[in-house]
């Protein structure tokens, strides 16, 4: 083993890597043919007498050396001929690795999807209850953490907008977000096409809130209103999964849905429904293409997996929504919170508010058979760190209400983490930031409703 001289140059035929201790020195194997002769002036310097610039070159490990003489005060060290293999085989692994890394991140970055805008729709109608949802006091009504009896109808339904898009920002500041308060059939399609075009192929998420119109119907029909207000209109489920986007191949383009309504069972079903429908149509489509074009090396060039899935549909619900995701108040027969202590909309509290609805819940179960009045719940919107809208600082560790957002949010993404198989805990919790969040706050609002005989879905 030699000890590092002041000055170390590795020779080979071909190679002369210089390393230097004290600083920069000119050199260069040109020229040199024959090992153990100290390189010539016209080799460390170029033409004219210009010594050449250095490029220094870092080996990965310690090569092996063949022999080494001393000249002029300086040390030569020549690569033998198994350690310059070494060399240019680590050299090489390196650049495998660096290109194999490149196209992972190439294929992450253009699989992963962000969302960039959002309806928020909130068909209320304030004052009146639907027909088939008739509310006796007492029964719950805070919307955003708001009563919408200590304003006027038209005032109520400003700020419980303004409060829903406030608690989204929180979560997805960058998307733009279009409030529709009780909106027309019109009104609905013309602000969705619109949303669709400009998020091109991003995601877009769409909240409904449908408290105040009938239950969604068995058909795949949700409602909304009429330009007068004296009707109910009836919008079919096919119709918003074409206004939100579907490409050429019947597959839905990226969206989020949020049902917070009666009976958000039937919904999802439908939407199942509606997407194997389209799915068909385009397998019938292209098998009819097929026979028409006489293809017959079409369908052997397509793997088992693919055949079977255009003779059978997509029947697993992962290939069949893709990049749809949906999340749901309650199952098929179930209906929403009721209880007069807690938000009506319960699930929205807890997808966008899930601290202040946490400790809103734990302050009920536990003063359940006791005088509620002896602890009051307005004491919650005086937590450091909370307001009285629900929104909160997420980022800020130093208030109270921002610390146990980071406790919740690290134990909710532990249970996601051990219950869901990598892949798909990387698709849903590791690429949109508003999906993630509203993903693992939703396991919360199954935990509260559990508690309530509520099931949420997904």
């Amino acid at each position: 083993k030699v000890p590092p001289p002041t000055s170390t140059i590795l020779l080979s035929r071909k190679v002369l890597m210089a390393s230097v201790a004290d600083g920069p020195t000119a050199a260069t194997a040109r020229g040199v043919e024959e090992r153990g002769k100290e390189p010539t002036q016209a080799a460390k310097c170029g033409p004219g007498g210009v010594k050449r610039p250095q490029k220094r070159s870092y080996p990965l490990h310690r090569p092996k050396y063949h022999a080494h003489s001393s000249s002029g005060g300086k040390e030569y060290l020549y690569l033998s001929q198994e350690g310059e293999e070494e060399v240019l085989e680590d050299l090489q692994a390196r650049q495998r690795e660096r290109e194999q890394s490149a196209i992972v991140l190439r294929a992450s970055s253009t699989s992963r999807t962000v969302t960039v805008g959002g309806a928020l729709i909130a068909c209320l109608n304030l004052g009146i209850d639907p027909p088939d949802q008739p509310r006796h006091p007492p029964c719950a009504r805070e919307q955003c953490w708001f009563d919408p009896s200590c304003s006027l109808a038209s005032e109520a339904l400003k700020i419980i907008g303004d409060r829903l898009q406030t608690q989204y920002q929180i979560w997805q500041p960058r998307a733009r977000y279009r409030q529709l308060l009780d909106p027309t059939a019109s009104q609905l399609q013309r602000d969705l096409t619109s949303l669709r075009r400009s998020a091109q192929r991003n995601r877009v998420m769409v909240h409904y809130n449908g408290h105040g119109v009938p239950r969604p119907s068995m058909n795949g029909e949700i409602w909304c209103f009429n330009s007068s207000y004296t009707k109910y209109i009836p919008i079919s489920l096919y119709e918003l999964q074409t206004w939100c986007g579907m490409d050429r191949n019947g597959r839905p383009l990226p969206s989020l849905y949020v049902f917070d309504c009666a009976n958000t069972g039937r919904v999802l079903e439908n939407f199942r429904r509606f997407l194997r429908k389209r799915r068909r149509r385009q397998s019938s489509e292209e098998e009819l293409y097929i026979r028409n074009s006489n293809m017959s090396g079409y369908s052997q060039g397509l793997s088992s997996d693919q055949q079977k899935q255009q003779k059978d549909g997509c029947s697993i619900d992962e290939e069949l929504f893709g990049e749809m995701f949906f999340l749901g108040a309650c199952d098929r027969d179930e209906d929403v919170c009721s209880n007069p202590d807690l938000p009506a909309d319960l699930f929205t509290a807890c997808l966008l508010t899930p601290v202040k609805a946490a400790l809103r819940w734990f302050v009920v179960r536990s003063m359940a058979g006791r005088e509620l009045h002896a602890y009051p719940l307005e004491l919650l919107d005086y937590i450091p760190g909370a307001d009285r809208e629900g929104s909160q600082s997420r980022q800020q560790r130093n208030h109270l209400f921002g610390a146990l957002n980071w406790v919740l949010t690290s134990i909710l993404d532990a249970i996601a983490y051990d219950l869901l198989p990598p892949g798909r805990f990387r698709r849903l919790f590791r690429q949109d930031v508003l999906v993630a969040s509203l993903f693992r706050n939703f396991l919360l609002a199954v935990r509260i409703g559990k508690d309530l005989g509520i099931n949420p879905v997904s």
